[in-house]
């Protein structure tokens, strides 16, 4: 490898990539109780009635992987089954 090649693939390395924060904004914490159960279709003590009998399950057994909580998988998914619904609830 020449010189002139190994010095510019040192320099595209030493260019400093700009990191990209995403906003990781819990909607249970933000959406007001309609909107809630709108999204999710569950008020939302059925919300965290369902999540005590499945936050085992959804807590993962290793720390190393434990990015998302379990309140918030248990979200995704209910929106996830609720978005593959024909049938929404309309104000």
């Amino acid at each position: 490898m020449k010189d002139t090649e190994r010095e510019t693939i040192e320099m595209f390395i030493r260019i400093a990539v700009p990191r990209i924060f995403r906003d990781r904004a819990n909607p249970i914490d933000i959406l007001d109780d309609r909107a809630f159960r709108e999204r999710f279709r569950l008020s939302r003590n059925g919300f965290y009635h369902v999540l005590g009998i499945v936050s085992e399950d959804l807590t993962p057994n290793t720390v190393r992987s434990a990015s998302l909580p379990a309140a918030l998988r248990l979200a995704i998914f209910l929106e996830t089954i609720e978005s593959a619904n024909n049938q929404r609830i309309t104000p």
